[in-house]
Order: C-alpha cells, then structure tokens, then sequence
C-alpha cells in the first residue's frame, strides 16, 4: 500500500517557512525592543533620570537586603549546627525528593494507555508493547495502529516487509511506506522519542537482526524495522488528524490519507488495496481489550449514555461527531454506547448484513435476535421510524431518553413516548443477556 504523506504536508512546509520568516521578524521586533528599552533606561539613569532621593531610598532598600541574607545565613548555620535539627533538615529533604519522584510516575502511569490486549484477535503479543508505545506519545488509537500493520504485511510477514519493496515497487517495511515518494524520509525519525521503549526481546522484523537495516545509522530510522516503521505510522495519523478514537471524522480521514483514498475505506470495493475493513477491525479488537462492564448490562449503558449528556457533545459542521463518520448519527450514539457497555453490536449487525448506523435496521436485528419489545426499560433503544435514542429511566408512563442527534447534540427528554418529538415509538430494541452478542 502506497502510504501518501499528509495532505497539509505543503501547506505545512509553507506554514513553518512563514513560521519562520514570521519568527525572524518577531524576534527583531523583541530584540530591537528589549534593546531600545535598555538603552532607554541606561540613557535615563545616566541623565539622571532617578531623582537623588530616589536614589538613596533604593540603596537604602539594598543595605536592608544585605542585613537580611545574613540573618538567614546565621539562622542556617545555627540549624546545621544542632544533630536533630540537622537530621530533621535532611528527612525533610528526602521526603520532598521522594514525593516528588512518587508524583512524577504517578503522572507517567496516568499518561499511559490502559488498553488491553485483545485476547482471540489473533495479533501477535510481541507488537502489543510496540503499539501501546507508538499510540501513547502520538496520541493515536492502538488498535489502529495493529489493524494496518495486519492490512498491510500480515503483522510483517510480507516478503517487502524485511528488504526491497513491495509489488508495486513503491512501498516498503512492516507498515508499507512509500520510499520513492519520499514519506518515510519525512517520517523515518519518529522512533527518537520513545527510543528508551523499544523492547530488549527481539521482535519479528528487528534491524538489530535485519542485513537490510546493517547500514542504517543509530540516529535513522530503519524502514523495514517493526518499531520504527509503527512509531512512523503512528506519528503520519496523528499529523493527519487521528485521535484515540476510531469512530472520530479525523480518525476517519487520517486512514484515507494513509491509503490514499476513502473509497477503499468506506465501501468493499474487491481492490487489492482494499482498506474496507481496517476500521472495523481494529474496532472488533478494541471491544475485546475492553474489561467486561462491572454491574448489570443495563446499568452500564444507562451510565455511559450519561457520561456523554454530562460531557455536552454537540455536533461540528457537515454532522461530524466523535461516534462516527459525518452524517446523521442517532443510531452512530446508541450503538456506540451499546459497545462501550459491552454489546458488540455492530459488529453482530455487520455480520448480518445490516448497517448499525441505519435506524430501520436496527428494527431488523432486534426482530431476527428476539430482541424487539413493546414496554421500555432502562438501557433499551427506543426506536421511531428514522430516530433513535436511550431510555435513561422509565416512571409510570414516563420516561427519560437520551439520545443523539438531537438538535444537533447529545440531548435528554423526558415524557410520555409518544410525546418526546417524534410520534408513537415502533418500539424497543432489548440489550442481549450477558451483554456482549
């Protein structure tokens, strides 16, 4: 796969060029200024620009300044002359060394990734660290990160991934980077910053064992080499907009960067560059690193469905939204808080043939899975004609939906079914037993 550099890349180059240009003169208007104000000053003292009396009153202020660092010096003096006192001085330093070292790998263990590995995907283990490094300093998704290093060499069992260059005589290493056009000079650094990650166990394609990698330097990055090619990937999707999130607009548009085209990544069109499944993929794979939902399934779903009306989630231009591609998203919401709750729901759709983000099939699915039902419950989809949303709670005859899409946000309603907008409800699509389907 010929992996494009970003489409800003020029208007990057032309950006930092007038960064820069922009920064030369920022930095002699500063320096002219700095310069023109101390010899302002410089010209003002000289002429007397401080009054006499001005004058003794700051020295005045600096005698007192004097007296008083040596009062502290002697009150120092007299600490470090008293054994408990000098102990106590140095316990406190140490504690104060102690928490701060305690607080920094708090810091460190927060920024990491908790994704798990997704046991049953069939990634090889030895990459998942690889991955998790990668995502973690580019800010990407590792899932992603696995599911194109699969599409591209079969996890570097590709002959092109080791030495010489693919099919197409363009591409080259486990991640498939196009080596004519010149992509992975752009990005053959990105391994720098987590260097100190990079396993001490030898992996599948490592330069330290590869002839192909023999000449490259320390300092380079070696194409063909499993680390460094997936730290480039993951720095050219983090440069073409993706984020932790695989159902992001950016996410979306950094992977038809990365192929070249979003027809590969949005339909299965029978190309040997197909990229349909890339997205999927890596999404079946992060539903299996996800811990089973603590509590009733409906409990979770109701709490995540929560978390996101909390968080005030409103739509950008063109419908774009953090659930899914950009278009109408009712259906993109309440499947994705089924998943996140633990319901692999549009996976099981996909396999039925039916789109997870089409209202009507939703319909379908609960009708063909004896999941469809006539009264509402906490975690149900309530589902009209073309809309869909959440029932939050159900009080007599009343009830609370949060849903998606709604004036063009995460919105709740509350009332009577009938009575929330949309007409009398079709009816409702029951979580599964168990959660997951």
């Amino acid at each position: 796969m010929a992996v494009a550099a970003p489409a800003a890349a020029g208007a990057a180059g032309g950006a930092a060029g007038g960064g820069a240009a922009a920064g030369g003169g920022a930095a002699g208007g500063a320096g002219g200024g700095a310069a023109g104000g101390s010899a302002g000053g410089a010209g003002k003292a000289g002429s007397g620009g401080i009054k006499p009396d001005q004058a003794l009153k700051h020295a005045g202020r600096g005698g007192g300044d004097d007296e008083e660092k040596e009062r502290r010096r002697r009150q120092l003096r007299l600490l470090l002359a008293s054994p408990i006192a000098f102990g106590a001085f140095i316990l406190l330093f140490f504690c104060v060394v102690l928490l701060s070292v305690f607080s920094a790998a708090r810091t460190q263990a927060e920024s990491q990734s908790t994704d798990a590995y997704p046991t049953g995907s069939g990634i090889p283990p030895v990459y998942w660290p690889i991955y998790l490094s990668a995502a973690n300093h580019y800010k990407v998704n590792p899932y992603l990160l696995a599911s194109i290093h699969y599409q591209e060499t079969k996890f570097s069992t590709a002959e092109s991934s080791h030495s010489g260059v693919n099919s197409n005589g363009c591409c080259a290493g486990p991640m498939q980077f196009n080596i004519e056009a010149g992509s992975w000079k752009e990005y053959e650094a990105a391994f720098r910053p987590i260097e100190y990650e990079r396993p001490e166990t030898h992996y599948p394609s490592d330069r330290r064992d590869l002839p192909s990698c023999a000449d490259v330097p320390a300092n380079e990055g070696c194409v063909y080499d499993d680390f460094d090619a997936i730290a480039a990937a993951a720095e050219l999707l983090h440069d073409n907009h993706a984020d932790t999130s695989l159902d992001s607009a950016g996410t979306r548009s950094a992977v038809c960067s990365y192929i070249g085209s979003c027809s590969e990544v949005d339909e299965c069109t029978g190309s040997e560059n197909q990229y349909c499944q890339v997205l999927p993929r890596a999404r079946s794979w992060e539903l299996e690193g996800i811990p089973a939902a603590s509590g009733p399934v409906r409990e979770k779903i109701v709490s995540v469905a929560v978390e996101q009306l909390d968080k005030g989630v409103h739509e950008g231009a063109g419908n774009c939204n953090p659930y899914g591609p950009c278009e109408e998203w009712c259906a993109m919401f309440s499947t994705w808080v089924w998943e996140r709750a633990g319901i692999d729901i549009r996976a099981a759709m996909s396999r039925e043939g039916l789109n997870p983000y089409w209202v009507p099939d939703l319909e379908i699915y609960a009708r063909n899975n004896d999941l469809w039902r006539s009264t509402p419950a906490p975690g149900d989809m309530i589902i009209w004609g073309s809309h869909v949303g959440l029932v939050r709670e159900v009080t007599g005859s009343q009830i609370a939906e949060i849903g998606g899409n709604q004036s063009d946000a995460v919105t709740e309603l509350d009332g009577a079914p009938g009575d929330l907008g949309e007409g009398t409800p079709d009816g409702y699509l029951s979580p599964p037993e168990g959660g997951r389907k």
